[in-house]
């Protein structure tokens, strides 16, 4: 007779088996039929510079950017330690001088321009976040408030990053001036528009999501006596 525990872990076998196939095999059969029609591609499509770049090519082109951020990263690791021996020498010379820190002036690879723009971003969602999440909640609890903010979000929202770029460098450029910056003015300004362009539809999505709020539960607050931040953060 056969071992049904046996037939049951077999059984279990195959279905992970086959779920792993799944999961695995057809996405990687669909990278590798991309590749090939991308490597066909560009053998066949001329472009003003030559061929079109194949996935050989842009591997290559990749290594070769890893290798030269690599590089400056070398570089600016000896700058650095020059520095500091320089600094070193300088303060046993004048305990009592002052040494001014430079920075490296290398110019950025491009990993670290990826860094510089996944922090720019994230920056200015941080921003918008603050400002836009208790507005939003403002406005899905009172109709009022709702009202008085529908005409400003349905002027700016349209409005494009190009054109708040230009003013918001204005305003950087005349406003932040302080004698030690905690931030370049390029940063700020690119993180500033970012979050003038996240601002309005993080504030509409929590106005929407606040005011979709089951009105049996304000109900219940409000029987409660629940003050206004305690109703907020717990319904």
């Amino acid at each position: 007779m056969s071992d049904p525990n046996a037939s049951q872990s077999v059984s279990r076998f195959d279905v992970i088996v086959g779920a792993i196939a799944r999961n695995v095999g057809i996405p990687a059969l669909a990278f590798a039929i991309f590749l090939g029609l991308w490597s066909m591609a560009a053998r066949n499509i001329q472009v003003s510079f030559g061929s079109l770049p194949g996935p050989v090519a842009v591997a290559t082109e990749f290594r070769n950017l890893w290798l030269e951020h690599q590089a400056e990263g070398a570089k600016e690791q000896a700058f650095y330690t020059r520095q500091a021996e320089r600094k070193a020498a300088f303060l046993a010379e004048n305990p009592t001088g002052e040494w001014k820190e430079r920075r490296y002036a290398g110019r950025p690879t491009f990993f670290k321009q990826i860094v510089t723009s996944l922090e720019t971003v994230f920056t200015g969602f941080i921003i918008a976040s603050l400002v836009a999440v208790p507005l939003g909640i403002v406005c899905g609890l009172s109709k009022g408030m709702n009202l008085a903010f529908t005409p400003f979000i349905q002027l700016f929202k349209p409005v494009s990053p190009l054109a708040w770029l230009p003013i918001v460098m204005i305003l950087v450029s005349a406003l932040y001036n302080p004698p030690e910056p905690w931030f370049e003015k390029a940063f700020l300004s690119s993180a500033l528009t970012v979050a003038l362009c996240s601002l309005w539809p993080t504030l509409i999505n929590t106005a929407v999501g606040v005011a979709s709020i089951d009105q049996d539960y304000l109900n219940v607050a409000r029987v409660l006596r629940l003050g206004w931040f305690a109703k907020v953060w717990k319904i």
